[in-house]
């Protein structure tokens, strides 16, 4: 072995405490890293666009779950509506409660590292709700009258004129459909109106 040789082993020798440390030092620094998810709002109920609501309809949306508590929260901001469930976790329901152009926003803290997402929400009127049911009836037959759905709804049903049928029951105030039995022979009028019902959570 030459002198050059001898030198580099012994230079190599007494580094390699030295190269040791760093080297665990940054194993363990990328051991104990946080890597932060993508941030994103998804539509969970009921099914459609995300960027898309009616006046007066209640959605469910989420985003990534990691937890609650123990340093990871949430935290939802709503413009152009409300919160009826969920705000600080990582599903909620929201009621859009006015027309145009809204957003909804979370904002996720995991540990200090803050990640967060807005999506635009276009608010449509709420079309006004057509009613299903047969329209040539026999006395004394009975049908069921009804309307789309919509969530956080009360429906209110007006038949006239009030002598030629009766209600048989079956439906809970509110609902979207009736129960009808016809009673008088002659024409009669089936409508629903659909007002909003509001429900405030602080």
């Amino acid at each position: 072995m030459n002198r050059f040789d001898s030198a580099f082993s012994s230079s190599q020798r007494n580094s390699s405490p030295w190269v040791r440390f760093v080297l665990m030092a940054f194993l363990f620094t990328i051991g104990t890293l946080t890597f932060a998810t993508a941030q994103s709002i998804n539509r969970a109920s009921p099914a459609g666009n995300v960027n898309q609501a009616c006046e007066g309809q209640q959605i469910t949306y989420n985003t990534e779950n990691l937890g609650v508590g123990g340093g990871v929260s949430y935290s939802w901001t709503v413009v152009g509506g409300f919160f009826v469930t969920g705000n600080g976790t990582p599903s909620i329901t929201v009621q859009w409660q006015n027309q145009g152009n809204q957003s909804l926003t979370i904002t996720r803290n995991n540990f200090g590292n803050v990640t967060g997402t807005t999506v635009n929400v276009a608010v449509s009127r709420t079309p006004t709700p057509a009613v299903g049911g047969p329209n040539v009836v026999c006395i004394n037959s009975e049908h069921t009258y009804s309307t789309p759905a919509v969530p956080g709804s009360n429906y209110v049903w007006n038949i006239t004129p009030l002598a030629n049928w009766v209600n048989i029951g079956g439906a809970p105030p509110g609902s979207n459909f009736i129960n009808v039995r016809w009673i008088q022979t002659g024409n009669a009028t089936v409508s629903v109106q659909r007002p909003l019902s509001v429900v405030y959570v602080a």
